[in-house]
């Protein structure tokens, strides 16, 4: 049995994916990525499964399919771990900025120990901290 698919390759520099009908001996999902040889001196590439297509439909279509080759299920996991390491920088920046607060605000204390002109600043900006935390918190 014939399963019959569009599916998507994205041409490096070019604003549109390349579209085209697929058809494969085994069942895929969409979003799947596959391995075809493509024309118009393309050759091998990995495109991604858009919609599955009825076998009517593919076989009144005055194109004939391309053959996947073989189903790329490594790219699933690679572009997971692409991800992945995205969150992972965004948490670091995160963590270091809130790292940075946290140590201005414990060099503020050691000074307004230090200090009774800067105590008084401290205290001012700890009591407007406060109640912008309690605004944020009603609102």
């Amino acid at each position: 049995m014939k399963y019959y698919y569009e599916a998507t390759h994205h041409i490096p520099y070019e604003d549109e994916d390349y579209i085209f009908l697929c058809s494969s001996d085994r069942e895929v999902q969409k979003g799947d990525y596959i391995v075809v040889h493509l024309k118009d001196g393309i050759g091998f590439a990995i495109a991604q499964i858009a919609k599955k297509v009825s076998e009517i439909d593919a076989l009144t279509k005055r194109i004939k399919p391309v053959e996947v080759i073989q189903l790329a299920d490594k790219a699933k996991a690679y572009e997971q771990k692409l991800d992945d390491l995205i969150k992972i920088n965004s948490l670091r920046l995160d963590m270091d900025e809130m790292a940075k607060e946290v140590k201005a605000i414990e060099n503020f204390r050691k000074l307004a120990a230090q200090n009774e002109k800067f105590r008084e600043l401290f205290q001012a900006y700890e009591h407007l901290i406060k109640n912008d935390d309690y605004t944020a918190s009603a609102g």
